[in-house]
């Protein structure tokens, strides 16, 4: 009994003092270290100061419109684009230097200034003048017809060697204003012009003789639009009942249907004789008996 005793007293003590090392063992909640900041919440910090620093500033030697160190391929037409357009709008030569300015182009090098200088001389849009700004070269928008006041599109039209016309857009290119110049040849018959019904602005020139026009009076005129002419509806079926179709519609012939004629049949004769070559043969001759 005392054995079973001191076994139990035993068994007591070390549990308790196995639970009291597991207790001790036990880390402090606050001892813990502090996570590490996700990576997310690092992008987003990073990205508040980048906002607050404002944009990131550009460098003296950086092509604009393109991304830096990407060479001058892409970036280089697309300046000499602009300068085009520039010359174009300005419809004055300038300088190489004006438009790397007008481009903003700071910073470029020696080699970089060349390279854009020839782009330029190459550009079929653009006229070089090596000679223009004593020595140092001029560039100006080269139109597509050399054009420029009225007595040159007369000259240019009597050279044509067929009687054909120009479009009037591309004449802007190279003169300014020639809407009015157009309109004061018009009046004056020397160019015929076809009209845009919207804007009543010149689509296409032609030449024309002054020779050739004749003024009709005015009680001619008068008379001439008082003719009432018949409604288009009325012209059409008019047209038509006289075989004029629109072309949007298909001529068809029409079907005459031909109505034959039936022969009457011929009655069969009843009692056909037959043996016709022995009738001399079947003559009665019973009165020639002695």
């Amino acid at each position: 009994m005392s054995k079973l005793t001191n076994g139990a007293s035993s068994f007591r003590a070390s549990a308790l003092s196995s639970s009291s090392g597991l207790t001790g063992a036990r880390p402090a909640a606050n001892s813990s270290p502090s996570p590490a900041p996700s990576q997310a919440a690092a992008s987003g910090t990073q990205n508040l100061r980048n906002r607050q620093a404002g944009p990131t500033p550009l460098r003296a030697d950086a092509i604009y419109s393109q991304p830096a160190d990407t060479g001058s391929g892409t970036s280089l037409l697309t300046q000499i684009h602009y300068a085009v357009q520039n010359l174009k709008e300005k419809r004055k030569a300038s300088t190489a230097e004006e438009l790397i300015s007008y481009l903003s182009l700071h910073g470029l090098t020696d080699h970089q200034v060349e390279v854009f200088k020839k782009a330029l001389r190459d550009n079929p849009q653009i006229l070089f003048d090596p000679a223009g700004s004593d020595g140092k070269g001029i560039y100006s928008f080269r139109s597509r017809y050399d054009i420029h006041n009225p007595s040159q599109l007369l000259r240019h039209l009597q050279g044509l060697p067929t009687f054909q016309g120009l479009p009037a857009p591309l004449l802007e290119e190279g003169w300014e204003n020639s809407e009015q110049g157009i309109r004061d040849l018009e009046s004056n018959h020397k160019l015929l012009v076809l009209r845009s019904r919207k804007d009543d602005k010149a689509k296409m020139v032609w030449l024309d003789d002054p020779t050739l026009s004749r003024s009709i009076d005015l009680e001619f005129r008068d008379m001439w639009s008082r003719i009432k002419l018949p409604d288009p509806e009325t012209t059409a079926a008019e047209l038509e009942r006289n075989g004029l179709v629109p072309a949007n519609k298909s001529k068809k012939p029409k079907v005459v249907t031909k109505t034959t004629e039936r022969k009457p049949r011929r009655a069969k004769k009843s009692g056909r004789i037959t043996n016709q070559h022995m009738q001399h043969l079947l003559k009665d001759f019973s009165s020639m008996r002695k």
